[in-house]
This record gives structure tokens, C-alpha cells and sequence, in this order.
């Protein structure tokens, strides 16, 4: 499994990366399960943080049930990225479409997000 480091490894705090002291407007997206890395784990993980801490700036954070790790990636989803990564992502294997449509309504997302500034 590819994010098997991730998964073996002991969180602590000393480790952990201060989300709460950015200054700035924060868009996180997610598949419902990363292959690659823990996001769905860590997305929710650092919104309630941002939360619990009063954070004064913007946070929009979304979990993309279908989606694989390749979240927003319309400008890397050339046809033949997407077949190198359907070998290698069990989400983009499993259900191609619903892994473009992620990829679609994270784009969408973000770029609404975007205008916001």
C-alpha cells in the first residue's frame, strides 16, 4: 500500500505541522479514502483543529467520497496520466467516473474558492 509510511507512523505533537498560526484563507479536499497519503484522515483532523482554535480566516473543507488522489488535477488528467494512475490508484481502477466527476467538482470548487479572495 502506498501510504503505508504514513499509516506506521507514531503522530506527535512536536511533529505536527501549526495549522493554526497561518494567516491566511484555507480550501483542503480530500478523497474519502487517500491511497497515497492520509488526507482523510488529516482533513478532518485539521479542520476541527482550525476550529477549536477560533481560526479568524476562511476554511472550506470537503471530502470527496469517490475521488482518488488526484483531486483538482484537470491540468495533469491527460488520458495518458490517467491510465499510468488507474494501475496505481485503487479508487481510479474501481470507478473511473466517479473519480472524473471528483476531479471535476474539485476544480469547480476550488476556483469558486478562489474568487472569494
Amino acid at each position: 500500500m502506498l501510504r503505508g509510511c504514513y499509516d506506521e507512523n507514531v503522530q506527535t505533537e512536536a511533529a505536527r505541522i501549526k495549522v493554526e498560526n497561518m494567516h491566511a484563507d484555507f480550501l483542503m479536499q480530500c478523497p474519502g479514502y487517500d491511497d497515497c497519503w492520509p488526507s482523510d484522515e488529516a482533513v478532518p483532523r485539521m479542520e476541527k483543529i482550525l476550529k477549536d482554535a477560533g481560526y479568524p480566516y476562511r476554511v472550506q473543507a470537503t471530502v470527496y467520497e469517490k475521488g482518488s488522489h488526484l483531486l483538482c488535477g484537470d491540468l495533469m488528467a491527460t488520458p495518458e496520466y490517467l491510465k499510468t494512475m488507474r494501475k496505481i490508484l485503487q479508487a481510479e481502477y474501481v470507478d473511473q467516473d466517479a473519480c472524473n466527476k471528483a476531479r471535476e467538482d474539485s476544480m469547480k470548487e476550488a476556483l469558486e474558492f478562489l474568487e472569494g479572495w
